[in-house]
């Protein structure tokens, strides 16, 4: 892609999925790792490759391209940062040619190809449901925030996310980049911009609040065109919650809460919606 070798590590479960007595093609989840990061590390951080075998969907981690000296991993997520926007790398146009190569080798089912990721990734997933909301059943997003101020999705797009309210690298009110201008909804509690401008733009109208477990606040938006879930982690890091931590020196992940079991709940009820 532009030039650049780029690669990805592809989990593939021991069956196909069945509907009724017939098998039926695969579900596809693409996860998309940190800043300075690798799919390796994002792989072993949300430990989807179990829950994979389990539900029969394939899982892909890409790798994000690197600086000039070969260092510091990023994602072209929009107005921010890094090399990979400096130097306008086509992710979406990989993340495209990804899913064609993937679907020439195995059988996946087009209505349900989903994209989540952690921290840039997170904000990269954000992009993918600006740009190509018609071809992704749903996006989970996981300590991320919005990067592109002309987000305008073509179809209303079904959003799970997770965030830290102490996150000290991606804050949990980080607007920098969010779109502006009335195009907010309000929630019985504070939520980041981010998942408030999903909700206006997929046309919500109400959102319930739960507590799960004391640590834990759980917004349900309701009457959307596309279903809007968030989870708050109250006193959380910049962590995958439910994970494994990210190195020695990254953040403890709450255990009160599976990202990955909620994510994988949320995205296998949600089909591409008939367009």
């Amino acid at each position: 892609m532009g030039g650049q070798t780029r690669s990805y590590l592809l989990h593939v479960p021991p069956h196909l999925p069945r509907h009724f007595v017939r098998s039926a093609p695969y579900p596809l989840v693409i996860v998309l790792h940190g800043s300075g990061a690798s799919g390796q590390t994002v792989r072993r951080m949300s430990g989807l490759d179990s829950l994979a075998d389990v539900r029969d969907f394939v899982t892909v981690y890409p790798d994000a391209t690197r600086n000039w000296l070969g260092l510091q991993s990023g994602w072209n997520a929009g107005e921010c940062c890094g090399a990979a926007v400096k130097n306008a790398v086509d992710d979406v146009g990989f993340l495209r040619a990804l899913i064609s190569r993937i679907e020439g080798g195995l059988p996946i089912d087009r209505r349900r190809i989903y994209v989540a990721g952690f921290s840039d990734g997170a904000r990269m997933a954000y992009r993918v449901g600006c740009e190509m909301s018609d071809e992704v059943a749903a996006i989970g997003v996981v300590a991320g925030s919005l990067m592109q101020r002309d987000c305008a999705p073509t179809h209303a797009v079904p959003l799970i996310a997770f965030h830290g309210t102490a996150d000290d690298e991606v804050a949990f009110t980080d607007s920098t980049h969010a779109p502006r201008g009335g195009q907010r909804i309000e929630a019985p509690t504070v939520v980041p911009p981010a998942v408030s401008f999903w909700a206006a733009s997929n046309g919500c109208h109400w959102s319930a609040l739960t507590h799960p477990s004391p640590s834990i606040r759980e917004i349900r938006f309701t009457g959307c065109r596309a279903e809007v879930a968030f989870f708050a982690i109250e006193g959380g890091g910049h962590a995958w919650p439910g994970g494994v931590r990210d190195g020695d020196d990254g953040d403890r992940p709450t255990h009160h809460l599976s990202a990955s079991n909620e994510l994988v709940r949320f995205f296998l009820q949600h089909p591409l919606q008939e367009r």
